[in-house]
């Protein structure tokens, strides 16, 4: 049976909110995590990790996957949102070369409306277990709860 890990509480992971404000008011910001499998084993049952945590009323523009340390074993990995589209920001990742980027050349355009607090999960296939495997995330967002008149304000 898949586990599921919380590694967006600081207790796994190395979550780290930047907030952006133009002279505009328009709110965009970034969420970034770190996960390091070395803390907690991703194993063979296609287990979840909840990456980031993104709060109620916010769009997410893309996000991006980054291998900094690998993992020998041979598990894909898939980015995206359990239960409503698990591959939505990226599918077949591969653990084993350092600095790739998932989706090559930086966050795509895809993005999805939290009207709810919701994670972005990475989903493990289950070949077998990851072990060594540290990676960045990052969330490109808008807080969509802001509305902006067309003076800008």
């Amino acid at each position: 049976m898949p586990s599921t890990y919380n590694f967006y509480n600081g207790g796994l992971g190395n979550m780290r909110p930047q907030r952006i404000t133009t002279p505009r008011g328009f709110k965009g910001f970034i969420l970034r995590n770190v996960i390091d499998t070395t803390q907690q084993n991703l194993g063979a049952a296609a287990d979840i990790i909840q990456a980031i945590l993104v709060p109620a009323e916010v769009t997410v523009m893309g996000v991006t996957f980054k291998v900094t340390t690998v993992d020998a074993g041979t598990s894909v990995l898939s980015l995206g949102i359990t239960g409503v589209d698990t591959d939505k920001w990226g599918s077949g990742m591969a653990t084993t070369t350092a600095g790739s980027i998932t989706p090559t050349g930086g966050p795509p355009f895809n993005p999805h409306y939290f009207a709810a607090a919701d994670t972005i999960d990475i989903l493990s296939d289950g070949a077998d277990v990851i072990t060594t495997l540290v990676a960045e995330i990052i969330a490109v967002c808008v807080d969509s709860n802001t509305t902006i008149d067309a003076g800008g304000n």
